[in-house]
């Protein structure tokens, strides 16, 4: 018994997961190999299939097992396809072809500068950040949470943050000054409370 798991929808320019589960602990070794196939909509004689995600073969060890392997989604211009899945999973041959989508990715581009207004010839400090979606719009409760950053050269960042309720401190602060100032006076001295 065996289960292969995608998404129906891959985002175009992005890595997308196949994950393979297998049930049982005496299953023999397995392959499948994926491809992903689109076809212009276009009434002609030709054959006008395209192929949009190469042969990707994967290697399904033996026993119990449940592994994701990554296949890389080149940018296309299409929207619609067929993932091929053929090979050898528990032993059992198959070959199935289900119909799939996939969107192109969501690009935003953040520019922040250090502030809104600068003398003439002052530097101008700015920062540029470019997110890639698909982005999940996440409610927070209460609690400390953490970012997890992967990046194509397979380093990690982390950053935390907490979300709680908080009232900002509110302090008084009390200027009692001389009962009298002279307009000759050089100084004076005020009292500060707080």
């Amino acid at each position: 018994s065996y289960i292969i798991t995608t998404p129906r929808q891959w985002v175009s320019g992005a890595t997308a997961q196949v994950c393979v589960y297998v049930d049982n602990p005496s299953a023999p070794d397995g392959k499948l190999t994926f491809a992903v196939k689109t076809y212009d909509w276009q009434p002609v004689d030709e054959d006008r299939n395209f192929t949009v995600v190469p042969n990707t073969v994967v290697h399904i060890p033996g026993g119990k097992t449940e592994k994701c392997y990554e296949v890389a989604v080149p940018s296309s211009t299409y929207n619609y396809g067929d993932l091929h899945i053929f090979g050898s999973v528990a032993g059992v041959n198959i070959s199935r072809t289900v119909s799939m989508s996939w969107k192109r990715s969501k690009q935003v581009t953040f520019i922040q500068t250090d502030k809104y207004l600068y003398e003439p010839s002052e530097n101008v400090k700015f920062r540029i950040l470019t997110v890639t979606g698909p982005y999940l719009n996440v409610s927070t409760d209460q609690g400390l949470y953490t970012i997890y950053v992967d990046t194509q050269e397979e380093s990690h960042s982390t950053t935390n943050f907490k979300v709680e309720d908080f009232v900002l401190p509110r302090f008084e602060v009390t200027l009692k000054p001389p009962s009298y100032i002279l307009a000759t006076d050089e100084t004076f001295t005020f009292t500060v409370c707080a």
